[in-house]
């Protein structure tokens, strides 16, 4: 008979079934080595063609495990805060504290890492031999406590750029360039160029405190973006068009593309001039998931349409390679208003990819080697 297990409640007993486990040699054996290695695959009745070590070599380029299982991470990439030798460290900002729209993107990097592991199939996944790569993981701070995020951010990317790594970090709201931004400034000492990809231009310095739509005119004023030689791209509200109010700013010190010239014209013209406009300087590339039309990134704090689409933007990358991005983010998505992997996330894991590819070509890796 069985074993079973009495519980009381009162006058009445409730009795369930145990399951005995028992754990052979072997099994111990598997509990010490942990996570199946692909190097310990030997499939039985496999085809008489079947290459062994060319299955286990590209497995493991892409990871260790298909995408639909295996720990989680940005892009398989190991989970560490050791950063010896490494080149890029990508870090998790979970901060939605001042949306004054849709909320939620404290839930992008949870969201991000999953999308990051399907990205990598698509993309070049040997782009990790030849970059080294970690994930920081997430930031901690005071859940809701502005003055704590900001402070413990500048502090996590200044301690990954004293290391000799670099940064990019996956959103949380558009409020993330902001600590970042002023850490770089401080570690190289001068301001930044910005390559700014937006619906919006975000220098409304209205509000009594910081938040994802003053974060531009924040860091210009305080010295850490040299507006004169950065860009913002595909905005919608320029000029004429903007609202007739003190806390929209129709007009800005950077270059500004437009939505609308950014299809007029295509992605190569927009390259050309971003590349005259930034020249050899340091660059920070933010990407607001709202950059892109809302058929291409509906999940996210403000929607916007025609916008481009990721065909638009993967040229326009490729066109500005050789740039020198320093850092970059991906943020607003809003994971919650899209079903699992949706096209939102899924255009910012790519976007993020990217990001990596200019940073594999900026000028700044053949200084530091």
């Amino acid at each position: 008979m069985a074993p079973t297990l009495a519980l009381h409640f009162g006058e009445t007993v409730l009795f369930l079934p145990v399951l005995l486990v028992c754990h052979d040699a072997a099994g111990e054996a598997n509990d010490e080595r942990g996570a199946m290695d692909p190097k310990d695959y030997h499939p039985k009745d496999a085809k008489p063609h079947f290459d062994r070590a060319a299955f286990v070599e590209g497995v493991e380029m892409m990871g260790g495990h298909f995408p639909y299982a295996g720990i989680l991470t940005f892009f398989r990439q190991p989970h560490t805060r050791d950063l010896t030798g490494v080149d890029v460290a990508f870090l998790g900002l979970p901060w939605d504290g001042t949306p004054m729209n849709r909320s939620g993107q404290r839930m992008g990097p949870r969201a991000l890492r999953e999308t990051t592991v399907y990205v990598m199939e698509e993309e070049d996944f040997t782009l990790f031999r030849r970059l080294t790569c970690v994930d920081y993981g997430d930031l901690f701070f005071h859940a809701g406590n502005m003055f704590d995020f900001l402070d413990q951010a500048e502090q996590a990317v200044a301690g990954i750029l004293t290391a000799g790594a670099r940064v990019i970090s996956f959103g949380g709201d558009h409020m993330i360039p902001l600590p970042i931004v002023r850490a770089y400034a401080k570690y190289l000492g001068r301001p930044l160029s910005l390559i700014h990809f937006d619906g919006h231009l975000d220098n409304w310095d209205t509000f009594p405190y910081s938040w994802g739509g003053s974060w531009v005119t924040e860091l210009a004023n305080e010295g850490c973006l040299d507006l004169a030689h950065s860009v913002q791209l595909g905005i919608r509200m320029v000029e004429g068009a903007a609202p007739e109010a003190d806390i929209y700013a129709p007009r800005s010190d950077a270059v500004v593309i437009s939505g609308d010239q950014c299809l007029e014209e295509g992605p190569l013209v927009a390259a050309e001039r971003v590349r005259e406009v930034v020249g050899d300087a340091p660059v920070y590339l933010t990407f607001d998931a709202d950059f892109l039309d809302a058929s291409v990134a509906p999940a996210c704090h403000t929607p916007c349409v025609c916008g481009p689409d990721m065909w638009w933007t993967k040229r326009f990358f490729r066109a500005i390679r050789g740039v020198n991005v320093v850092g970059a983010d991906v943020n607003e998505l809003c994971p919650q208003y899209e079903p699992p992997l949706g096209p939102t996330q899924l255009a910012l894991g790519h976007v993020a990819q990217w990001e990596l590819e200019l940073m594999e070509h900026a000028p700044w890796r053949a200084a530091d080697r």
